[in-house]
């Protein structure tokens, strides 16, 4: 199980984990914006079955203690931490708020779980040191970014009219050039953290890469 969070880009990163995953195993995703604990419930009981290998979950939050009741239900194995903002204060209350919120899900992995982090999110990044301190048995910490060395980077970074273009690099050797059909800059990040899960789970970075040229903003639900 693979849960994703944060304040933006939660639905794109599930939409390109799931279409990269699905080229070497069975997935579900949950559908749409549907990211709330019933939600979630509901596609557990209609539509999770035996031969699925991989369910990918987005959860949603506007308070403390939601996503850990997802946790609860779905028991993740990775998570993924897109960033956090300020854009909920009014219903979290305060950013100390949003940051405890968001890293429920963090919270939850178990020992040999995996989190990645976006580590372009300012927020995100000031925390780089103390995110053991929400999980302290969690061994695998994986941040990704476009602007500086991390356990997966990128450089060379072109956005054109219909394609964002570059090269991943990775802590273990590993590099490919990408080339994606998408509008905005915004999605290499996306794209990284889902790269960054691929590679956990035994993909190459090119198996990664040559996946990412099926995506088109048109074939995302």
């Amino acid at each position: 199980v693979i849960g994703i969070t944060g304040s933006y880009g939660k639905t794109s990163t599930k939409e390109f984990l799931s279409i990269i995953l699905s080229s070497k195993f069975n997935v579900l995703k949950t559908e749409n914006h549907i990211n709330s604990e019933i939600g979630i419930a509901q596609t557990i009981l209609n539509k999770l079955k035996p031969e699925h290998q991989i369910f990918i979950a987005e959860m949603g939050a506007y308070e403390r203690g939601k996503i850990k009741q997802v946790c609860q239900m779905v028991q993740p194995k990775i998570g993924i931490l897109t960033g956090i903002s300020e854009q909920h204060l009014s219903t979290f209350g305060s950013l100390e708020n949003t940051i405890k919120a968001k890293f429920e899900l963090i919270e939850a992995l178990p020992e040999d779980g995996v989190a990645v982090l976006n580590g372009d999110n300012k927020i995100v990044q000031s925390l780089k040191f103390k995110v053991q301190s929400y999980n302290s048995k969690l061994k695998i910490i994986k941040f990704c970014s476009t602007r500086e060395e991390n356990d997966i980077w990128a450089k060379n970074i072109t956005v054109a009219k219909e394609s964002i273009s570059f090269t991943a690099f990775a802590k273990d050797g590993d590099s490919v050039d990408f080339q994606v059909n998408l509008i905005g800059g915004q999605n290499v990040e996306n794209v990284l953290m889902a790269a960054v899960c691929a590679k956990e789970l035994g993909m190459k970075l090119s198996e990664v890469a040559k996946t990412c040229e099926k995506i088109y903003s048109s074939n995302l639900s």
